[in-house]
């Protein structure tokens, strides 16, 4: 009877043990669990005894309640402490790959990016999957160690083990840490990396902007430049504004002339003693690439030269318009001469 009271007890307290064990996260030291040798002993003495000794089982029996140890406690807070880092590690590592993946997406958007910031954003993609990759296993580890600790409530072999693996999961976990640290860094390292391109970026955007500014001023300068104008001499008055001429026997300014090119007066010219030298730019703005005149009744062919600001010279032919071809339009014709900066227009004299 005595040692059926015994068992029972024993077995008791062994569930109570097993069920404290049972709630215990994973741990960073396993403590191997010792049974209290004195209630080995009792048992075996409360075997041995007679009878008489029923009152010494009973209190034989209550002195066998199993307690954990104090070191098993400590372990427990040792475990609590690997499970939380556990959970701060992963939690890390997810916000690191999100940062690295705007990085990612936000470089990738740039036409050219600089070679800095793709290494930069490389290597931060590449040390968050190694932070990952040490979370991973610390989390394994854990589930591991959990494993064994249940394991091991039936034998402290079982105990030893656990330890083993436990002391591993420890080291993972400083391992994730250590690679959680070296992300963030690099995450860092590639955020400032990339704002830095970013404010050469602007300022490079900035002397774009300027230059396109000052070649958009410059194409305007041209296109003024380049601009055309006509200016018709309507020697208005019997005097000159747009050119002016030299004078001489035989050359002047009047009549009322009314033809298909000139109305009102016109210069005539009538058998002159010198060539007539007519300036069509005295102002010397801009140049004068074309001169047209409009002539009336001439006789004969006559050359007019136009001599340019550098020298140079082309000459034209003035021709007779005054025949039965020409009738039709009252003995009138156009005249063109062309250069490349016309100074003056020279009308050789009738011989």
């Amino acid at each position: 009877m005595r040692k059926r009271l015994i068992r029972v007890t024993s077995i008791r307290a062994a569930k109570r043990f097993i069920a404290a064990l049972v709630g215990m996260p994973s741990i960073a030291f396993i403590i191997a669990i010792i049974f209290p040798s004195q209630a080995y002993a009792d048992d075996i003495q409360s075997d041995q005894g007679g009878a008489g000794q029923n009152t010494n089982v009973g209190s034989s029996a209550s002195s066998e309640v199993v307690q954990q140890d104090p070191s098993v406690v400590s372990a427990q807070g040792t475990v609590t402490g690997a499970s939380t880092a556990v959970a701060t590690a992963e939690s890390a590592v997810t916000t690191l790959e999100t940062k690295v993946t705007q990085l990612t997406e936000v470089a990738s958007s740039l036409s050219q990016p600089a070679q800095v910031v793709t290494t930069a954003v490389q290597s931060a993609t590449n040390s968050v999957e190694t932070a990952s990759a040490s979370t991973e296993s610390a989390a394994t580890a854990v589930s591991t160690a959990e494993t064994a600790i249940a394991t091991s409530q039936t034998a402290n072999q079982t105990l030893a083990q656990a330890t083993a693996t436990t002391a591993t999961q420890a080291a993972v976990v400083t391992q994730a840490t250590t690679a959680v640290s070296s992300a963030e860094s690099a995450v860092t390292t590639a955020t400032t990396t990339f704002y830095q391109e970013n404010a050469n970026l602007g300022t490079l955007t900035s002397t774009l902007s300027t230059a396109q500014t000052a070649a958009t001023a410059a194409q305007a300068a041209a296109n003024e430049a380049n601009t055309t104008t006509t200016v018709t001499e309507t020697f208005a008055n019997n005097t000159t504004s747009v050119v002016t001429v030299t004078t001489g026997s035989g050359v002047s300014i009047g009549g009322n002339w009314n033809t298909p090119q000139t109305s009102g007066p016109g210069l005539t010219i009538n058998s002159p003693t010198n060539d007539v030298v007519i300036n069509v730019n005295p102002s010397n703005q801009g140049n004068v690439t074309s001169v047209t005149m409009g002539v009336y009744a001439k006789n004969g062919n006559t050359n007019m030269t136009a001599t340019n600001a550098d020298g140079s010279t082309s000459v034209e032919v003035i021709d007779n318009n005054v025949s039965p071809q020409t009738q039709a339009v009252q003995y009138t014709s156009t005249e063109t001469i062309t250069g490349s900066s016309i100074n003056t227009i020279t009308i050789t004299k009738d011989a």
